[in-house]
């Protein structure tokens, strides 16, 4: 578990900071899959700062590029990356294997300074809410505020 703490922390410094995971990670090379049997997807919105927008315009390289490889060596997969126009907001989606994952890329990122917010939306398929939906019965028969009369 030690050996997948370093590679994930490796993959977020090297997200975070525009550096080369081989930079970060001695046992990149060692890494495959990551990911558990239980992929979630994950909606970061990123309110980029001056400084990150600085950084953009000072190295326009392809960030796409850099979030996929990041991502992958976290055992997930980078399914969207995009900037909002009118809003300066930053948009991507992940599949990622758990919710310490995610939790982690948002904090790092936020201590990078580039940031001046950065929020996570966990998203939910029509099959998901259906599954949820299903249960309000069981739900409201509890509840004591919604309770069936």
């Amino acid at each position: 578990m030690r050996r997948i703490q370093k590679i994930a922390i490796a993959g977020l410094l090297s997200m975070s900071l525009g550096i080369p995971l081989s930079a970060c990670a001695q046992e990149s090379d060692k890494t495959q899959n990551l990911a558990s049997t239980e992929i979630t997807q994950y909606m970061f919105i990123a309110d980029v700062g001056p400084t990150g927008w600085q950084q953009l315009i000072d190295d326009p390289s392809d960030r796409e590029a850099a979030a996929r490889e990041s991502i992958s060596k976290l055992g997930g997969e980078l399914v969207g990356y995009y900037f909002g126009f009118g809003n300066s907001k930053n948009y991507v989606i992940v599949n990622l294997p758990n919710k310490e994952t995610a939790k982690a890329i948002q904090i790092l990122r936020l201590s990078s300074g580039m940031l001046n917010d950065y929020e996570i939306v966990e998203l939910m398929s029509p099959a998901d809410i259906e599954v949820i939906t299903k249960s309000m019965g069981d739900l409201r028969a509890v509840d004591d505020i919604q309770k069936d009369e």
